[in-house]
């Protein structure tokens, strides 16, 4: 089968799912605003142009024209039996430039949403964001979300002659599988680790609030802050404050292969999320066997069961946050309970394999 993908190369989950597919036989290329064309693990890419897919909805539209004429010609080119569509958020004013294009072709499409495509974090969408979305989804054969949390929000841009399926982003179960602590432990402090974008939406203030709480009571904590963003000098600060710079440490971003390293040190996995469709950090935690203190939000609550496989929170919080984490701290058979209950969640709901014969 042939298969389009139009989403960002840059994203781990669309280069997860087009490596994916391609493995099983699918001849695949993706449609992304990138600046080159190559091949990565068989999948092609090609380039949308320089600037073609905006956060700004109001920036050229005429621009959107014009890219949707080498939208036209790849599926002309490719004649795909499917073009299936990740996140339309930043790319759907050119998908409303070519809307009619992808009317008029014989391929199926098939439109996954990922969180901020249908919700958005500053409330309800706007009547213009509502009207353009409408009319995209109505034009899918086949409509995917990551969690019940986000189909039903994205039912209510659809009709219910067309249901919502829902196949999350599951985890390799080999790449992310629970290790010795004895044997993989190179630190004797307990370890609380985030692994999320350094920006509002993820609450990493209140992660170093709460490890102000936590280490005055336990000295040997320290706190993993891997990601990069716009909050990262402030927090920096924040810690300094707080007198606790020394017991975080900002490591940056890391590459997706190497998360099961540093989850391999971590005692806790902490995610303080404001708002979260679904959460795919803390089901890679769990299926390294290792407790989640996470907020109550979005599609968390599906994926974190509360005193389960973790301990769930209200957000913007930092004493419910530090009195869990310390519960998981003071408690070290708990941890290795609901690090146990964990794994086999995600073996049982989320492995990869499972949702790639999914989609």
């Amino acid at each position: 089968m042939r298969i389009l993908i139009v989403s960002s190369a840059g994203s781990i989950h669309t280069q997860r799912w087009a490596i994916a597919l391609s493995e099983r036989g699918h001849d695949v290329t993706i449609f992304s605003p990138i600046i080159h064309v190559e091949r990565r693990n068989g999948v092609k890419v090609i380039e949308a142009g320089r600037n073609a897919f905006t956060e700004n909805r109001a920036y050229s539209l005429f621009k959107h024209f014009l890219n949707a004429a080498q939208v036209r010609k790849t599926i002309s080119k490719l004649r795909p039996d499917i073009v299936h569509v990740h996140s339309f958020d930043y790319i759907h004013p050119l998908f409303l430039a070519i809307q009619f294009i992808l009317k008029s072709t014989p391929a199926k499409i098939v439109i996954s949403t990922w969180g901020t495509d249908v919700i958005s974090t500053e409330g309800e969408l706007s009547g213009w964001d509502k009207l353009s979305k409408r009319l995209l989804l109505s034009r899918a054969a086949k409509i995917t979300a990551t969690s019940q949390f986000l189909a039903s929000r994205t039912a209510g841009l659809t009709n219910e002659s067309n249901p919502i399926h829902v196949i999350p982003f599951g985890v390799d179960c080999q790449m992310f599988k629970p290790v010795s602590k004895d044997v993989s432990r190179q630190h004797n402090n307990i370890r609380i680790s985030f692994i999320k974008h350094l920006n509002p939406k993820y609450g990493p203030d209140y992660l170093v609030k709460s490890m102000a709480l936590i280490l005055a009571k336990h000295k040997n904590a320290e706190l993993i802050m891997a990601g990069a963003g716009e909050m990262r000098n402030g927090l920096i600060q924040l810690a300094k404050s707080l007198s606790i710079a020394d017991q975080i440490n900002f490591i940056g971003p890391i590459p997706h292969q190497h998360v099961p390293l540093l989850l391999r040190q971590t005692d806790i996995f902490a995610m303080p999320s404001n708002s979260e469709s679904f959460g795919v950090a803390a089901v890679e935690a769990q299926a390294m066997g290792i407790p989640v203190v996470a907020t109550n939000v979005g599609g968390i609550p599906e994926v974190v069961i509360h005193g389960v496989t973790g301990i769930l929170v209200d957000p913007k919080n930092e004493q419910q946050l530090a009195d869990a984490i310390m519960t998981l701290i003071e408690n070290p058979e708990l941890r290795m309970k609901i690090g146990k209950a964990g794994r086999q969640h995600v073996l049982d709901k989320y492995d990869w394999n499972a949702n790639v014969t999914a989609m």
